[in-house]
């Protein structure tokens, strides 16, 4: 009896000894670095402090601060891959567990999950020393299916091992929050930027392509003429058709022109009409009942956020924004006003005097690329478009004259044409004495 006593009171002593080692307090695990991997951590650690592009500046529990990162393409289209480049400074030391939290806020309420430990897994923020300034990058390629529009990256850090014993994360207090954009939770906003549509639906014909060189110094002077020299170097639509894509004969026409410096975009139309009419005189009227000539600008290619502006022979503006597909309705959408846009006309005739014969008007039109809603002009990069004219006879319904075939819905984007924006600057020879 006493022998099976004592054995059985080694078996709990065993047992016990076992469990102790199993569920106890463990060491942190320290990796064993292959010398590449060292090599990689070395060329994350800077000697000076850096100059991110999007500068940030969160200070988080004193102890470490987001500098700011780059990222690399600027307005990525859905599907595409991005290289963020993230920058830190560690302030005094931590203890391990600490993780960088990363949502990526992609349009229309869609979230990716970006959570990482520094330099690919390699250097937690508790093997950092004090004062020392980290840099690495980040690859992710965003959701093929991503919408159009607006997203952002909001970053922060969180507690690894809090969130592994619990199921939910204890975040490092966001010390200057009066000082960042932050969400009142210890997440701060690092970057917004533009998502860009992966692919057109419908392609339009070759024919249905613009291809912009930029004009340098163009020095248009806004007076509806176009006889400044940069005119000639304009991409040329010669005549337009009617709204069904059918050649329109005889002496009615409508020629458009434009060009790019960069900065703005320009537009030249010249219109031949034997009764102009427009007796309009307020901003955002029904200007389509009359004379006008008209531009649709889809900026994100998906037909959403896209701007509609008119402007009549006798420069009155129609300007509109719609979220979609003619919403929200026109008197909604043109509350909005395009921001430095400009337009001028010369009437080659009598405006608004019925019985006589005129011979038509021309138009030039100015309007800053920042002011249509996804564009950026870089190289290759395309814009949506279609224009019309309303040609009104003797005060009845006359002719609808179209690029895009829209038929009778003027707002059907996926009629439209596409302009292709580049970017070199031609180069031009001197002339020799």
């Amino acid at each position: 009896m006493k022998s099976g006593r004592i054995l059985k009171t080694l078996l709990v002593v065993a047992l016990a000894a076992v469990m102790a080692a199993s569920f106890g307090c463990k060491r942190p695990v320290r990796l064993v670095l292959s010398k590449d991997q060292q090599n990689r951590i070395r060329e994350s650690i800077l000697t000076t402090a850096p100059t991110p592009k999007h500068v940030v500046n969160a200070n988080f529990g004193d102890a470490v601060q987001l500098i700011g990162i780059d990222m690399e393409p600027e307005n990525p289209r859905a599907g595409q891959e991005v290289t963020v480049t993230w920058y830190w400074q560690s302030k005094r030391a931590v203890v391990p567990g600490w993780k960088v939290f990363v949502h990526l806020e992609l349009p229309r309420g869609k979230r990716m999950g970006l959570d990482h430990v520094p330099v690919g897994e390699l250097y937690p923020m508790d093997q950092w020393a004090p004062g020392q300034y980290v840099k690495y990058t980040q690859k992710v390629k965003l959701e093929p299916k991503a919408e159009a529009g607006r997203a952002e990256i909001w970053a922060g850090l969180y507690s690894a091992d809090v969130y592994g014993a619990k199921g939910t994360g204890e975040r490092m207090v966001l010390v200057n929050r009066d000082q960042v954009k932050n969400d009142g939770e210890n997440r701060v906003s690092v970057h917004q930027f533009n998502v860009t549509k992966a692919a057109v639906e419908q392609k339009p014909a070759t024919d249905m392509q613009l291809a912009l060189t930029p004009v340098v110094n163009p020095a248009v002077k806004l007076d509806g003429v176009m006889d400044e020299e940069a005119w000639k170097g304009a991409a040329l639509i010669g005549r337009l058709s009617d709204a069904f894509g059918r050649p329109i004969e005889g002496e009615e026409q409508t020629s458009v022109r434009v060009m790019h410096d960069g900065e703005f975009l320009y537009f030249g139309v010249a219109a031949t009409d034997q009764s102009i009419e427009a007796t309009l005189t307020s901003r955002d009227q029904e200007l389509w009942t009359q004379d006008v000539f008209e531009i649709y600008l889809d900026g994100q290619m998906d037909g959403k956020e896209y701007l509609e502006i008119q402007v009549s022979p006798a420069n009155v503006v129609f300007d509109a924004l719609f979220a979609e597909h003619r919403v929200p309705e026109w008197k909604l959408a043109a509350k909005h006003t395009v921001p430095g846009l400009e337009s001028a006309v010369k009437v080659d005739g009598t405006l608004n005097v019925n019985g006589d014969r005129d011979r038509g008007w021309t138009m030039e039109i100015k309007i800053p690329a920042s002011s249509v809603p996804g564009l950026k002009i870089v190289e290759g990069a395309e814009l949506r478009v279609n224009f019309y004219r309303m040609n009104i006879q003797d005060g009845s319904t006359g002719r609808a004259h179209a690029w895009g075939p829209g038929g009778r819905d003027f707002h059907d984007l996926s009629k439209a044409g596409v302009i292709v924006f580049n970017t070199a600057v031609p180069v031009v020879e001197a002339k020799k004495n």
